[in-house]
């Protein structure tokens, strides 16, 4: 049976999705059956053009929450969901996700217990790096039973791994600031101050702000360029020759997700 509403400490859970209407609704009843409640499932609908919103909402529970945006990508769905979540940890859940029985408790009480850990995730039969694990099931009965063995006799271990994979991670909220680290070149202006750029080529196109008529006046990005990098350099350059000067607003934070490859396109 599901747990209580009642939930200490407080864990949002934030799942995006995109057209995920036949996977949503498992990974968020997987949440819901934990031992530990969540306080809240922040479930961001990031411009489906499918029935997932319908799905979500027809779940009628009141511990899951809809948000719902224009498409952006899922870094974007995750940003919203972080910011509207309201737990003294999160937990990002990607949306084919099934979390097994106690995971989310066992997240919490690493992060409790051990204040060095920025970032905790789960073992897993589906990834390429050392989280990986031999493990076989044919149903969620069994995958829950695998899981539970699996677990006995490890309780409380840890291991360090260079990346987590943001399929199921949790974190504290107060980390992001914490454990972000500054540019060492960009300015980090006071909250409500502006510094200009000392050259164009600063410039990164993760999290910015244009007056449209001024984007449509320098030309927009060069769409010769293919995947990542150089698109965003080069709008800088033109911008700068147009007159339009670079400048960092202070008191607004964006976060990069590291990758494991920057290869284009990510």
């Amino acid at each position: 049976m599901p747990a209580s509403s009642s939930a200490t400490p407080g864990v949002s859970v934030v799942i995006p999705a995109y057209n995920r209407e036949k996977t949503v609704e498992t990974a968020i009843r997987s949440v819901l059956w934990q031992t530990l409640p969540a306080a809240e499932i922040l479930v961001v609908d990031d411009g489906s053009t499918d029935n997932t919103a319908a799905v979500v909402q027809a779940m009628n529970h009141p511990l899951v929450k809809l948000i719902r945006q224009p498409n952006g990508g899922i870094s974007a769905a995750r940003n919203a969901g972080i910011r509207a979540a309201t737990g003294e940890f999160v937990l990002l859940l990607n949306n084919d996700t099934f979390l097994a029985p106690g995971a989310l408790l066992a997240m919490v009480r690493h992060l409790q217990r051990n204040p060095e850990l920025g970032i905790v995730g789960p073992m897993t039969n589906n990834i390429g790096n050392e989280a990986r694990i031999e493990i076989a099931y044919a149903d969620v009965d069994q995958m829950a039973r695998a899981a539970r063995d699996l677990a006995t006799g490890h309780r409380g271990q840890w291991t360090p791994i260079a990346v987590c994979a943001y399929f199921c991670a949790m974190f504290r909220r107060a980390d992001l600031d914490r454990l972000g680290q500054p540019h060492p070149v960009r300015a980090f202006p006071p909250a409500g101050a502006l510094a200009p750029a000392p050259q164009p080529g600063l410039f990164w196109s993760l999290a910015f702000a244009v007056r449209a008529a001024s984007f449509d006046r320098i030309g927009g990005f060069d769409e010769d360029f293919s995947g990542y990098g150089g698109e965003d350099t080069d709008l800088a350059f033109r911008a700068a020759a147009a007159g339009l000067p670079l400048l960092f607003a202070g008191g607004m934070r964006a976060f990069h997700q590291h990758h494991a490859s920057c290869d284009p396109p990510l």
